[in-house]
């Protein structure tokens, strides 16, 4: 067994990471754009049908604790676990590669629906939550790619920041979502 085993630098594996999803994210907005053109159109009627009945009332912390344990919690789960075996490389590069792939698909589907303005809707979508979001998901690949027996405890704290970013995502962004979508129907 060699005293030094070859690692990959951890910047190298969210540089590969960047160039996953950027590359996906294009494909999305190419599928979009030229293969699913009559999916995307519905998806923009749907999502304005969702921003137009968004209610920013009646959110609770047992309705959270559901939504969470059905919606996101399985998700976080299933990267935290892949992030402490070898080959959780693969469902690493899958995550992201699916994220920047709807990510691109979604904001085609908003630019087709609202034009230049769909920026902006792609915005207010994201916000406040991938401020969190994408931080636990980066600092869980660094923590990955080094294999430090503390991953758990690491596994761990990177959640708090995670539910934060869920707390933002039901509490915050239906607010946020529904400000910039009244900004948008009154631009031109």
């Amino acid at each position: 067994m060699p005293a030094f085993a070859k690692t990959k630098h951890p910047s190298h594996i969210v540089f590969m990471h960047i160039i996953l999803f950027c590359g996906l994210f294009l494909t999305g907005i190419f599928l979009a754009s030229l293969r699913y053109t009559d999916e995307t159109f519905w998806l923009g009627y749907q999502m304005e049908n969702a921003c137009r009945m968004l209610s920013v009332r009646d959110r609770t912390w047992p309705d959270f604790f559901l939504w969470i344990l059905k919606n996101r919690f399985p998700i976080w789960v299933i990267l935290c676990i892949s992030g402490y075996f070898r080959r959780g490389n693969l469902i690493l590069s899958a995550f992201t590669g699916w994220t920047g792939l709807s990510m691109g698909f979604l904001f085609a589907a908003l630019a087709g629906r609202f034009f230049l303005r769909g920026i902006l809707m792609d915005a207010a979508i994201l916000l406040p939550q991938d401020l969190a979001y994408l931080p636990a998901y980066i600092l869980l690949i660094k923590n990955k790619v080094k294999r430090e027996p503390a991953y758990l405890i690491k596994a761990l704290l990177l959640s708090e920041i995670f539910l934060a970013g869920a707390m933002g995502e039901y509490f915050i962004n239906p607010w946020i979502l529904q400000k910039i979508y009244g900004l948008v129907n009154l631009l031109p």
